[in-house]
Parts: structure tokens; sequence; C-alpha cells
């Protein structure tokens, strides 16, 4: 992408709805517009003009957000954004997402405002920006990942598109009591107007995706995702104001930073929001290598599919996956030599999946019991299962939400390596205290796929106590 979006030839949407007649109030909505519109027209992050950044609060009908989207695409030749807050909802007959406006009722998916509508503006012939970014915080809102740009963008000479979502296809979103923001948008707020130190001068698309994914991780908070097509995250939104800075010190020992909370014990866990607070910051504070071309893809589930067999679903690691890869399955079931014949994302199948991308694979000739969650899809040879490792392990302060009390040799405890939970003993070291780090020696109490410098979350009750990093692989 070449350089900052030109804000005379662009336009903003925002379209919010915080107060409704059928559903609960969404009071932070409001918040989200006023701060995006301040990000947007900032001249220290973008400086697009006041009058090329619209405002749709409180919509009276579907017709007036869409007369807005339709005149912001005919007028924008350079960038168009495109962002929605509110209840989400799904036509129960098609599965589609459909928009909340404020004398929406429920059930009733007539009185909605369907995405597939804005999409068919932003999309539509009279639209001739070059560079398209539609945001949606609303529940079950990837569902507008679904076939986003089909045919349109292969035969069109869009430059690049990006869709972001607040949360999966089958998740809700989440507007925190108390908050300013909603909890996608506040992140992405932040990312936006604080930067990424150490990061590209321009925050593009890509960047944003990765830092506010890894800052809701952290809290165990619904995980955003993201689509792009024809290079659209590279799509730069604003300056990074903090490129110039180096990179945050880091604690003791990284912490780690992909799909470590995503377990379903940890939601019904007691909240800890000053040990959120804590990984957070510090997650947004580590720089992360997302470059190693071997493929790996940690398994999150498991399905038998009619047609297709085994299907198991994730978000690639790292690398690139295609039907007629062979590839291995390694984890606490043993390791199986399998090859992929099929890749779906979204409904859609597709002949390849790369870095970042949440994607089901069908697996050819493999038993279901064969294959678990917390098992990992990798290249050939490229993982082993251990069971014994060394590793620099930290523990938070009691006063950020970490333990009571110290730990002692041959401490036993849960450890969240990618996917898994394992039992584990950590040995070799006389104590440690919350706030400390230390060398241990970790035996599992079953082998699992591990990689040097792979990063683990320490568990307590099913909630983040501390973490480590392996060091060394033993045996």
């Amino acid at each position: 992408m070449s350089g900052l979006p030109d804000g005379s030839a662009s336009r903003v949407v925002l379209v919010g709805t915080h107060r409704y007649e059928s559903f609960d109030d969404l009071p932070s909505v409001r918040a989200n517009l006023t701060g995006l519109r301040d990000v947007f027209t900032d001249a220290r992050l973008w400086g697009l003009p006041d009058e090329h950044c619209a405002v749709v609060e409180q919509p009276v009908n579907a017709r007036q957000v869409l007369d807005q989207v339709r005149r912001s695409a005919e007028r924008a030749t350079d960038t168009l954004i495109v962002y929605f807050a509110g209840h989400g909802f799904t036509d129960d007959r098609t599965n589609d997402l459909c928009l909340a406006l404020p004398d929406s009722e429920p059930g009733l998916e007539y009185t909605m405002l369907p995405f597939d509508a804005i999409r068919r503006r932003v999309l539509d012939h009279g639209s001739r920006a070059r560079r398209k970014v539609v945001i949606l915080d609303c529940c079950f809102s990837a569902r507008a990942l679904q076939g986003w740009m089909g045919s349109v963008a292969d035969q069109s000479s869009i430059e690049g598109s990006c869709v972001l979502t607040a949360s999966s296809e089958t998740r809700m979103a989440l507007a925190p009591p108390g908050e300013k923001y909603t909890a996608f948008t506040g992140e992405l707020i932040n990312v936006l107007e604080t930067g990424v130190p150490g990061g590209p001068s321009l925050l593009d698309m890509e960047t944003v995706y990765q830092q506010v994914r890894w800052a809701l991780e952290a809290k165990s908070r619904p995980i955003p995702q993201q689509r792009n097509r024809n290079a659209g995250g590279q799509i730069p939104p604003v300056i990074n104001t903090a490129a110039s800075l180096a990179p945050r010190p880091a604690p003791p020992v990284p912490f780690v930073h992909t799909v470590s909370l995503l377990i379903t014990d940890v939601a019904n866990a007691p909240r800890r929001p000053e040990a959120e607070a804590a990984i957070a910051a510090y997650v947004r504070a580590t720089p992360h290598s997302l470059h190693d071309p071997l493929f790996l893809m940690p398994i999150e589930d498991v399905f038998v599919v009619t047609g297709r067999g085994v299907v198991v679903t994730g978000r690639v690691e790292r690398g690139q996956i295609g039907v007629g890869m062979p590839v291995d399955l390694v984890g606490g079931l043993g390791a199986h030599r399998t090859t992929i014949t099929g890749v779906e994302m979204f409904r859609k199948t597709s002949n390849t999946a790369s870095m970042g991308e949440n994607v089901g694979l069908s697996l050819g000739g493999v038993k279901r019991a064969e294959v678990e969650p917390g098992m990992v899809v990798t290249a050939q040879n490229s993982v082993m299962t251990r069971t014994h490792f060394q590793a620099d392990i930290y523990l938070l302060p009691t006063a950020k939400g970490g333990r009571q009390g110290e730990i002692f040799n041959h401490h036993q405890a849960t450890l969240r390596l990618r996917t898994a939970n394992i039992t584990a003993t950590m040995a070799n070291f006389s104590v440690l205290s919350p706030g400390e780090s230390t060398t241990a020696t970790i035996t599992l109490t079953r082998p699992t796929a591990i990689d040097l410098s792979q990063r683990f979350t320490i568990l307590d009750n099913n909630t983040p106590i501390g973490a480590g990093q392996i060091t060394g692989i033993i045996g």
C-alpha cells in the first residue's frame, strides 16, 4: 500500500445504536462513535476533514444508513471505512448477520438491517474507493466474513479490502459495565491513539488487528476476526505515533500471546481485573515473531462431517497449508501422518490457508478417536512431542491479580500450551514468590507438541497467575 490515505479523497461512515425499544441499551456505543471520530479527524493520526466523517447515531431506519454508505462510497476515490456498533443477530432461516436498529424487535428480522445490504453498497459498481475497510462491533459479527468479497473483488480493480469483526460467527460481543467503550472498540481506539512502540510508521490493519487481538485474549474477552483481500491487511488507517519509540521493556520472561486464555472454563472463573490489566499491558508491549515458514495450527475443535470425514478447526499459527499437502497430527494421542483433503473458511471452500486465518481442515484417513483438541497439525517432521523441558517462569505480583503465596520445588500446576491444558510438575528451584522469575525444569503428565522459545501460561483454577517460555528441550 502506498502511504496514508488521502483525506480529501476518503470517507468514513460511523453507525451506532445505543438506545433500543426492545433490547438492552448499550451506552458505551455512543462513546465508540465519538472516540473513533476523534481518532480519524486528529491531525496527528490522520487528519480526515470533519465533513468527510459521517456519524449516523440512532438511525431512524435502514435507508438512512444505506443512503449514507452509498453516498460516501460514491465520493471516496482513495479509502472508504464503514463502522457499525450495536446489537447483532442472525436470521433464523439464512444464518445471515442482521444489525439491530433502535426500533428492531426480537425475532422479526425484517425490522433489522441485513449486513448484506451494507456489503452491496460498499461493493457497488458506483463505489470508486481503491481501499475499503468494514469494522463491525456486534454479536456474531464474523458472519459478515462469509463470502465477503466473492467474485466481486476478483473481477474488480480494488487495491485492497479488509473486514474486522469484534467476535466470531458464534460468539457474543462484549460491552463491559462501567467501561467507557465496548470491549473491542476500546482496544481498537487504544491501539490507534497510542500506537505500537517500535512498529511501522503507518499502522496497517494487520498490525492493528494483531494488537487488538492480543489485548483481548489477555483479558479472556471475545476474540476478534479479520479477513483481507488483495493485500487489505496493509491498508494504513492512521500514523503510528509510537513508531520512533523503542519497544517497551518486557517483564522477566515473555507472556503467552496467542490462544492461551481461550478455554471455556476461564469464562466461568473469578474475574481478576488487576491481572487482566497487567497481562494486557505486557501483551501490547511485547514484539512477536509472525513469519515462521513451517506450517502449524493448534486444534481447537474436532468434528465428523458426513461426506468429509474428520474436520479440525483452529487458527493458523504460522506458515501456509494447501489441499493435498501431507501433514503430521501431533499431541496427546500420539503422532499420525495424514493429508489435507479440504480447506474451508467461513463456510467457503479454498485451496489454501495462511497464517492468522481461522480454518477448518479435512483430514484424509484419520479416525475420530485419533485426534482431540490440544493437538496440532504441522508440516511433516517439524514438531515432536515431549514431556520434559527447561523454562523461564514468572509469577504475577499479588497486587496485580497473582496468587497469594510462594510456590516451592516440585510444585504442580496446569500449563496452557497452545490449546492444550496439561498438568505439570515444576522443579529444580527452591522457592518462587509472586512478582519473581526463575528457571525451572518442567515435566508434563502426557506428551505434547512443543517448540524451543514457545510461550505458555501458568493457570490456577483456570485463572492465569503466571507465564513461561521454553528455553531448552530435555531428552
